[in-house]
């Protein structure tokens, strides 16, 4: 687990890397700033809107507080209701302070995918960080496609605000995939080993009404 997390620190230290330089390289200085403004702000929306929850997550979660399926259920709908009002407050924002509100009101969406980080931080807690690492990488990789393609032909800020959409949709499809795939897995190993249970009970009882038969 310590190197599928050291892989996925790297990975996101590189790809933000070669985005900054492609913005910077092909942005105007002007647009360039608009840019890392937004995504300041988009920062600070996230992390309150996430009210805490990724924390209680990594620390129920490895400790066996409470039940996972009730903690993320309870997760998701806190999170989506916070939320709801931070991408409120932020369009907000940037309609009293910037004229052009539709580029931020589009990048501001991802504020309302921010409930499906939940299942990121419950992989994280439950040492499955290696399938955290691929989503991300993937989702990454395509996302520098689409803003070098962006950059170097339209420069166009709207189509910027997609890119980072299709990002985190790709994250996020490619994270719940992950989590229903290994819940499938860990049911089929409960299953089996209430089988073995069941089967070794069973011969049990079988050798102590064997001793009583003879």
């Amino acid at each position: 687990n310590l190197v599928w997390s050291f892989l996925d620190f790297f990975s996101r230290v590189i790809i933000a890397f070669a985005a900054t330089i492609i913005f910077a390289k092909f942005l105007s200085k002007s647009d360039y700033g608009i840019l890392v403004y937004a995504n300041s702000i988009l920062i600070l929306a996230l992390t309150i809107s996430r009210a805490g929850m990724d924390k209680i997550i990594l620390r129920d979660i490895p400790l066996g507080i409470k039940n996972n399926q009730r903690l993320l259920q309870s997760g998701i709908s806190i999170i989506f209701i916070f939320s709801i009002f931070v991408f409120i407050a932020t369009i907000l924002f940037f309609k009293i302070t910037e004229n052009n509100l539709f580029y931020f009101a589009v990048i501001s969406l991802l504020i309302l995918s921010n409930p499906f980080s939940i299942f990121e931080y419950y992989q994280r807690a439950t040492l499955l960080t290696k399938y955290i690492f691929i989503s991300r990488f993937i989702s990454k990789l395509f996302f520098l496609v689409i803003i070098f393609y962006i950059s170097y032909q339209t420069k166009n800020f709207i189509y910027i605000a997609f890119s980072y959409l299709i990002e985190n949709l790709i994250f996020n499809i490619l994270l719940i995939y992950f989590f229903k795939k290994n819940r499938k897995k860990s049911i089929l190993r409960k299953f089996y080993q209430n089988i073995r249970n069941n089967f070794d009970e069973s011969l049990k009882v079988l050798k102590r009404s064997f001793i009583y038969i003879v």
